[in-house]
C-alpha cells in the first residue's frame, strides 16, 4: 500500500512538470546555453532522486532538500524574479532519515496552490528544519501566497480534494496517510493558513539517523 501511494505521488509530480521544465531548457539552449547546462543537471538530479525515491524508505535530508532545490532551478527559470527558497537548518541534521517525497510536493503546492507568481510581490517560500525535542524532528515549509479558504483547509490532508490546478489534489493527503503507515501517531501534519496571508504546514516525526 504504501509503494502504491509513493508510485501515485511519483506520477502526480511527473507530467506536467517534466513537458514544462523541457519546454523551458528547449527555449534556452540558443539564449543561454550554460543556464540550459544547468538546468538540465538540475532536472537530471531531480528525476535521479525521484526514481531512487520510489525504492527508499527513508533518505537523508540532504537528499531530500536537493531534490527540493533541483525542482525550485527549474521553477525559477521558467518565472524569472518570482520567487525565492530559503532554507533554515541546524547543520546536524543533514543526515537525519526522513520519508522521500515529503518536502518537494510542499513546495510544489506552495508554488502552484499559492499561485506565487502571481502574487504582485516575491513569492517567498521558508524552509525550517529543527530538532524539536529529544526524539522529534519538525519539517515546515512557509509561504505568502494567497492562502487557503477555510471551509477548504478542514479537507486538505484529511482526503483527496479535486483541484482546479494540475494533478489530482492529494499530495498533501498522501504524505499524512505515509506519515501515518510510517510512524503510527508517532507523526502528525498541521496546516495553518489565512487567505492573502499565506500557508504554513508543519510536520513532526520520530527523529532518526
Amino acid at each position: 500500500m504504501q509503494d502504491a501511494e509513493i508510485k501515485a505521488l511519483h506520477a502526480q509530480i511527473h507530467p506536467h512538470f517534466l513537458f514544462n521544465a523541457l519546454n523551458t531548457i528547449v527555449a534556452l539552449c540558443r539564449m543561454d546555453p550554460m543556464l540550459a547546462r544547468k538546468l538540465l543537471l538540475h532536472l537530471s538530479t531531480f528525476l535521479r532522486n525521484n526514481l531512487t525515491g520510489l525504492t527508499d524508505r527513508l533518505v537523508r535530508i540532504e537528499k531530500e532538500l536537493e531534490n527540493v532545490h533541483a525542482y525550485f532551478a527549474l521553477e525559477e527559470a521558467r518565472f524569472p524574479d518570482k520567487f525565492e527558497l530559503s532554507v533554515e537548518m541546524d547543520p546536524n541534521l543533514s543526515h537525519a532519515l526522513i520519508p522521500p517525497f515529503i518536502l518537494q510536493p510542499l513546495v510544489e503546492n506552495a508554488i502552484t496552490h499559492g499561485e506565487l507568481k502571481n502574487l504582485g510581490e516575491i513569492g517567498k517560500i521558508h524552509i525550517i528544519i529543527k530538532q524539536r525535542t529529544e526524539t522529534k524532528l519538525q519539517l515546515t515549509v512557509i509561504d505568502n501566497g494567497i492562502g487557503v479558504p477555510p471551509e477548504r483547509l478542514v479537507d486538505l490532508g484529511q482526503r483527496v480534494v479535486n483541484s482546479t490546478k494540475n494533478g489530482s489534489g492529494s499530495a498533501l493527503f498522501n504524505i499524512k496517510e505515509r506519515l501515518t503507515a510510517l510512524f503510527s501517531r508517532d507523526a502528525t501534519f498541521n496546516m495553518e493558513s489565512k487567505q492573502g496571508q499565506g500557508t504554513t504546514v508543519s510536520i513532526t516525526l520520530p527523529i532518526q539517523f
